[in-house]
């Protein structure tokens, strides 16, 4: 919070819950979220159809952006979704969790499924660390902000999916009557004016029109089937990301994983490519990638 205390102290919805006797709150005091708490209740008790087209709907935007909303709440009747959930089983024990494309519920079952095939009752601490440790390396890479998910199930039906509120705090507005932040997928747009990159007028916004976006989800195919799904998360370098995967990953079946997912190169490759006239930087993290799939052989 303390890198976004200007946008903060900027808004006084936000201020409100972060900053509420004008200094921003710090560990141990109690944050309240009474608005967001008062929507969800709302929900609860009249369903969803009061978000996408009933009194949530309708003063969502608040009256200080209650013109710039009331041309664009009736997109919100319009939205209509049903997903039936994920399930599990693991010990005998079945779990109905969140399905795609939030990966939370797949991710869990993926563990368990993988902890499952050994007994984890009556065996020594350290085994069982190793297998827990085994299980949760593979199961994801370790994002925190954007996110990316890879599947592929054994019929070879696939999902790949990056999924952003773009910022931190997203657009920065959250909306006074719900508590919701909305997202700044905005930012992807360029601008005439803008210092932080040129602008295309290719990508200049205007009416009903989706920005450029850097996000690479990709399926790869070979001989007529799916071997592997890919994607990453790290704003403009995931292209970058994603395509490295294919000579170092793909063709050359180097699979590999540690805790932390972490890829060097060596001290010799580092010095080639100084003298080939490459300028290095070290990096502590710039972006993480995902990969599910089979070998490109068979």
């Amino acid at each position: 919070m303390a890198n976004a205390r200007s946008m903060i102290m900027a808004d006084k919805e936000i201020q409100s819950i972060f900053a509420p006797n004008g200094t921003l709150l710090i560990e141990g005091q109690t944050l309240r979220l009474k608005k967001l708490a008062d929507t969800l209740a709302a929900i609860a008790k009249d369903g969803m159809s009061i978000f996408y087209n009933g009194s949530i709907a309708q003063g969502f935007g608040g009256r200080h952006y209650k013109s710039r909303w009331n041309s664009h709440k009736g997109r919100l009747a319009e939205i209509s979704c049903y997903r039936e959930g994920a399930f599990g089983c693991s010990c005998g024990i079945k779990m109905v969790t969140i399905p795609p494309p939030a990966s939370g519920g797949a991710v869990v079952i993926l563990i368990l499924k993988a902890l499952s095939m050994y007994n984890m009752t009556g065996v020594p601490t350290t085994l069982l660390v190793h297998r827990m440790v085994e299980a949760l390396k593979w199961s994801q890479l370790n994002d925190h902000g954007t996110s990316h998910i890879c599947i592929v199930d054994r019929q070879r039906n696939v999902v790949t999916m990056t999924t952003s509120i773009n910022t931190h705090f997203g657009s920065r507005f959250m909306s006074p009557s719900t508590g919701i932040f909305l997202n700044n997928q905005m930012h992807d747009f360029s601008i005439p004016t803008s210092k932080v990159s040129p602008g295309a007028p290719t990508n200049y916004v205007s009416p009903f029109k989706r920005p450029l976006s850097s996000m690479a989800p990709a399926i790869l195919e070979k001989g007529g089937r799916v071997k592997a799904v890919v994607g990453s998360a790290g704003g403009l370098l995931i292209p970058d990301a994603v395509s490295q995967l294919y000579p170092i990953v793909l063709l050359h079946e180097n699979y590999s994983s540690s805790v932390g997912d972490r890829y060097a190169f060596s001290v010799r490759t580092l010095n080639e490519l100084k003298r080939k006239g490459h300028q290095l930087k070290r990096a502590a993290s710039v972006m993480t990638v995902c990969l599910c799939g089979s070998s490109f052989q068979r």
